[in-house]
């Protein structure tokens, strides 16, 4: 029986972890919210396909650390902008408005091609493991670079420093044990 790791189990994600248990596999789901709910019920999921309800071997939680970030593209920020952000910080997550949204994207971009990868390669490591060792570390810096690189051939200047502090924030509050 094939093993699956759903990233991401939200409505999407837990369709397809429906369909995939429903076709004999062994499911496990990263959660970023209601992982208890999940752990012990599972999923109740009644679609055009029929029953896709299953309980996953495995419920890892997602890491807390979150935000959405808004902006016109390619550039400039809109009351719209403004006004949605107002409402996913009243409805108690974290939103931001920026002026810079390619810049925004290429940030985050270089995030998501280290963390990502390494994090679905090492079993689904969280963060705090792939940041464990002075040498993981150096190697997430170095994988930032380069996307920082690519990004300076593409016209748009990338400071590895910004990428750089904002490891280093994470670094110290992990270590704070949040």
């Amino acid at each position: 029986m094939p093993s699956v790791l759903v990233v991401g189990a939200g409505a999407i994600g837990a369709f397809y972890g429906g369909v995939l248990a429903r076709a004999g596999c062994e499911l496990s789901v990263v959660a970023r919210s209601d992982y208890d709910v999940v752990a012990r019920d599972g999923y109740r999921i009644d679609s055009d396909l029929g029953d896709l309800s299953f309980k996953p071997r495995r419920v890892r939680h997602h890491s807390p650390f979150t935000r959405l970030v808004l902006g016109r593209y390619p550039q400039g920020a809109s009351p719209a902008a403004e006004h949605f952000a107002g409402l996913v910080k009243r409805g108690g997550s974290s939103a931001q408005v920026t002026h810079d949204i390619v810049g925004a994207r290429w940030k985050k971009s270089a995030w998501n091609t280290v963390f990502n990868p390494l994090s679905a390669l090492g079993g689904g490591l969280g963060t705090r493991d792939i940041l464990s060792s002075a040498t993981n570390i150096a190697f997430v810096r170095e994988a930032m670079a380069v996307v920082c690189a690519i990004a300076a051939a593409a016209a748009h200047s990338l400071p590895v420093e910004s990428l750089h502090h904002l490891l280093q924030k994470l670094e110290r509050k992990l270590e704070s044990g949040n």
